[in-house]
């Protein structure tokens, strides 16, 4: 019983040594591209992007015809595979507003991208939550914060280098025109006022499996050792000690 008692122990502290052991950093990204999409004839179907102005755009009827989405692409391949996740978060900049019918409840959508925003953005993604777009003025770092925890832990996990972010309007304001207005990561529009937007992540290193089965291998090897030999010699004893139990 003692026995499998010891084993039993060796194994769960086994177990939770690569929680303890994980080295836990912080990194901020911004974003690789970033754009707005527009569905001109609100098919479903993105028509055009547009790319390097000065805010991306969401909402309706507030650039042209059409429902406006703003999709930004992070680059993740920093971050190594195997990792946890510990905290994703989204800070947002809103930069103003477009024409007087701007609904602020807006969707927050996140999957899988490739680096750069096309129009086959338009509709991709899956929901993450829907969110209040603030505006705390230029001394907040952020006006939102949104987070994106889930959603790229289960992006690296298939082992995608990027992740996409798509900000839909609500689709029940769709018959008054306007739009928000967000900070963008073109050089031309970057302001200290106006930030662009990042993807600010924590993260643990996991301790490689071979490393956990050598301590669990050597944790059991000193349990069978104890079980059959007893006590180690004492130390302070040294060769006489071993004489004496000779003799």
């Amino acid at each position: 019983m003692r026995s499998y008692l010891n084993v039993v122990t060796v194994m769960a502290v086994a177990m939770l040594l690569p929680a303890n052991l994980a080295r836990a950093e912080v990194i901020s990204i911004v974003p690789i591209d970033d754009a707005f999409v527009t569905d001109s004839n609100r098919d479903g179907v993105g028509d055009f992007t547009i790319n390097g102005v000065n805010s991306v755009l969401v909402g309706f009827d507030a650039f042209g015809s059409g429902e406006h989405r703003g999709v930004y692409e992070f680059d993740v391949s920093s971050i190594p595979r195997g990792s946890q996740i510990v905290s994703a978060t989204l800070g947002l900049n809103s930069v103003g507003t477009r024409l007087s019918g701007t609904d602020r409840t807006l969707g927050l959508y996140a999957g899988m991208g490739n680096g750069i925003v096309d129009v086959s953005d338009f509709a991709s993604g899956d929901f993450v939550a829907r969110f209040i777009a603030d505006d705390l003025g230029p001394f907040a770092r952020f006006d939102n914060l949104l987070d994106l925890t889930p959603s790229l832990q289960s992006l690296l996990h298939t082992g995608g280098a990027f992740i996409e972010v798509t900000i839909r309007p609500n689709p029940l304001a769709g018959g008054t025109a306007g739009g928000i207005l967000f900070s963008t990561n073109e050089l031309g529009s970057l302001s200290s006022q106006f930030g662009p937007a990042e993807l600010i992540v924590q993260f643990r290193h996991s301790v490689p499996a071979p490393a956990t089965l050598l301590l669990l291998s050597c944790g059991l090897a000193l349990v069978l050792w104890y079980e059959r030999a007893g006590p180690a010699p004492s130390c302070r004893g040294g060769a006489r000690g071993q004489a004496r139990n000779g003799a």
